[in-house]
């Protein structure tokens, strides 16, 4: 009998109860193999199966050898599941290793950036730095550093002292984690007493107002001058007896043989009518020996003192015009810079434009200046008529 008569015969039921159970147990397989078949269209299908003519032990066969050939094809789907799953496991794990920290990186400050192309080059942090110090750190003129970077917004940052009255150039590191700085010496970036300058004693408004200053009376300030040793070097802080210009001021200087190092700036507040130092003293550097470092020339032109050197004086005293460029400039990277303000600083550079438009329209203008030397010459210019209060600091 031919299988399509056992077929016939199974529909008419004319089958014995064993012939019955046997084709039913075909059907049921054919049936599973067929829904597989449809569900996964990666494994091999016949174009057809014809069993007319084959006896029920043919048949049984060759559902043998199609169900081994499912089998195999079973295998090599999960072999090539296995693969894609293990080969997406190890892509996701290198993403997540190499890739995450650099993607994370790129929402925090990169101090490692790289600014400028030829052998003046430069990380951005040294840059920041650079005009960082000059506006608001007298004491500490920053021309080098170095930064690392651990990856998500984590940097080992080092800064290096290029000069020094002790003989000796420490270097001071730290770490910049997701816009925060942290200094191993935690007063390394502190800045100068706020009274240090006595403003106030010339009719120029600040945040400290009063009579004595970080060394007491004027005259309590230059009797402790008298009692510094002869031998070692001191940061003064002198405060001149009037608002200069700052061609007024370098003539002073030019004319006393004064070599100032840092010049404190006020400016002319148009609603109270007097000038006024704003909450920090802020200020430049006179004197244009630097470090090089490359900058956008277009948008920062004068930027670093470096830069003013081809234009300065043989006393190394850059004009009004390319000084009043140079501190404009300063400002202006700055204010472009909030992130690096605000980890250094702690509050949002809103209040430099008052600054950038003050200077701008009138000029730079002088009321203190510091100098690093010995007693003697620090006494030689606490005793000019131009200078009405020095403070004084031991360098460490």
């Amino acid at each position: 009998m031919t299988y399509r008569e056992l077929l016939k015969n199974y529909r008419s039921g004319t089958l014995d109860a064993s012939q019955t159970a046997q084709v039913a147990a075909e059907i049921e397989k054919h049936d599973a193999i067929s829904e597989y078949l449809c569900e996964n269209d990666e494994i091999p299908m016949q174009d057809t199966f014809n069993a007319e003519g084959m006896s029920v032990e043919e048949m049984q066969q060759e559902s043998s050898d199609f169900s081994a050939m499912i089998r195999a094809s079973i295998r090599k789907a999960f072999i090539k599941a296995g693969i894609i799953a293990v080969s997406l496991s190890v892509c996701i794990v290198l993403a997540i290793v190499f890739g995450l920290p650099k993607l994370v990186d790129r929402f925090y400050y990169d101090p490692t950036q790289g600014i400028g192309k030829n052998s003046f080059d430069a990380d951005r942090l040294q840059l920041d730095l650079t005009v960082y110090s000059e506006l608001f750190l007298p004491y500490r003129n920053c021309l080098e550093a170095s930064a690392e970077g651990n990856g998500y917004g984590a940097y080992d940052i080092t800064v290096y002292q290029n000069s020094s009255y002790t003989g000796t150039f420490p270097c001071a590191s730290g770490t910049i984690k997701r816009n925060r700085m942290k200094m191993y010496d935690p007063n390394f970036f502190c800045s100068l007493p706020t009274n240090g300058f006595a403003p106030w004693e010339i009719g120029v408004d600040s945040m400290i107002k009063g009579t004595d200053g970080a060394s007491g009376t004027s005259e309590e300030a230059y009797e402790k001058l008298g009692k510094l040793g002869e031998d070692a070097y001191y940061f003064a802080q002198f405060t001149l007896d009037q608002v200069y210009s700052y061609d007024a001021f370098t003539e002073l200087c030019s004319d006393e043989k004064i070599f100032p190092e840092w010049s404190a700036m006020c400016y002319w507040d148009e609603e109270s009518g007097q000038y006024t130092t704003g909450t920090d003293p802020i200020g430049f550097r006179c004197f244009t020996s630097s470090i090089g470092v490359q900058f956008d020339e277009k948008k920062y032109p004068f930027l670093t003192p470096f830069s003013l050197s081809d234009e300065a004086s043989e006393n190394q005293l850059a004009s009004a015009e390319h000084m009043k460029q140079h501190v404009l400039s300063m400002l202006r990277y700055t204010q472009d810079e909030p992130i690096f303000y605000e980890m250094m600083h702690s509050c949002k550079p809103d209040s430099l434009q008052q600054w950038e438009t003050a200077v701008e329209k009138n000029g730079l203008n002088v009321y203190a200046f510091t100098v690093t030397a010995q007693k003697e010459e620090l006494e030689r210019i606490a005793a000019l008529d131009e200078v009405i209060y020095v403070h004084t600091l031991p360098i460490s």
